[in-house]
């Protein structure tokens, strides 16, 4: 007899829980691996953790081009300066000084 609550399926067994508030390296590195061997949609996990899909588009985008180190939330910062052009970054600079998108048309 198996209880699901304490032996998650293989598809979930690597993934964080649902109510992930701290993203640690480790918890962005299982949602990517589930991503990539097909386990999880990137809609789905969006959904699941309430994430939008910039943000992990971002995570995407520090770990093909700095790898695994670039997503520890301490370095964030040093790997982001080198996507200054990135509109995501410009986007999430903007949120954190509370100022609109910036329109040049």
């Amino acid at each position: 007899m198996t209880d699901e609550h304490h032996h998650p399926t293989a598809a979930g067994a690597d993934l964080p829980p649902a109510n992930t508030e701290r993203w640690v390296k480790s918890r962005k590195m299982a949602v990517i691996e589930a991503i990539r061997q097909g386990r999880l949609t990137e809609e789905a996990a969006c959904e699941r953790y309430n994430l939008s899909p910039e943000e992990l588009g971002s995570w995407k985008r520090l770990l093909k081009r700095h790898g695994p180190d670039a997503l520890r939330t301490t370095h964030l910062k040093r790997y982001r300066k080198a996507e200054v052009g990135d509109p995501i970054y410009q986007s999430l600079q903007d949120d954190k000084r509370g100022h609109p998108p910036h329109n040049n048309a």
